[in-house]
């Protein structure tokens, strides 16, 4: 119905932190004096061939920033501030949540025309391969309509082979 559902497309700061985490960090006070990056990736991997509702989504959690020893852990920024006199001026360093959602996936469903049209066309392509490969090398190698002429073996009626040139 597009609404969202709790747990499927629905989910608290607490919740993500938790699940990015494995459980270390399950309360947004916890990292609200160093901020945090989080990544949540939606992976999809449906087959069309079967019913749609069998093509759930795969939800990942991960705390990107946070490392310790470093210089600045968490996400921050800075924002510039002037009095009315430009004067002065007054930085500030901020700190907050920073998630970043990532959507992959494969969906994949059988087309037979598909199918058939992709197979034609490299089996042209196998065809036009052997017109261009015969058209440079009687360009560039001149004895090579010989050598084509001469390996060429076909097989009379009676079952055996002759050349084709003891044929003309």
């Amino acid at each position: 119905d597009g609404q969202p559902v709790y747990g499927y497309n629905l989910f608290t700061v607490n919740d993500i932190l938790s699940r990015a985490t494995d459980g270390v960090i399950t309360d947004y006070i916890d990292i609200a004096d160093s901020g945090a990056i989080l990544m949540v990736s939606s992976v999809w991997n449906c087959n069309f061939d079967h019913s749609v509702e069998d093509c759930q989504p795969e939800f990942r959690f991960k705390r990107v920033g946070g490392q310790s020893n470093v210089i600045s852990s968490g996400f921050n920024f800075h924002s510039v501030s002037y009095d009315v006199t430009n004067t002065y001026r007054l930085l500030k360093k901020l700190h907050g949540l920073r998630i970043m959602f990532v959507t992959e996936g494969t969906g994949k469903k059988f087309n037979l025309a598909a199918l058939s049209v992709t197979m034609g066309a490299g089996l042209a392509y196998l065809g036009l391969a052997k017109f261009i490969t015969d058209l440079v090398l009687d360009y560039f190698y001149h004895k090579y309509s010989e050598f084509r002429y001469e390996n060429i073996d076909d097989a009379d009626d009676d079952g055996m082979d002759t050349n084709y040139h003891e044929m003309i």
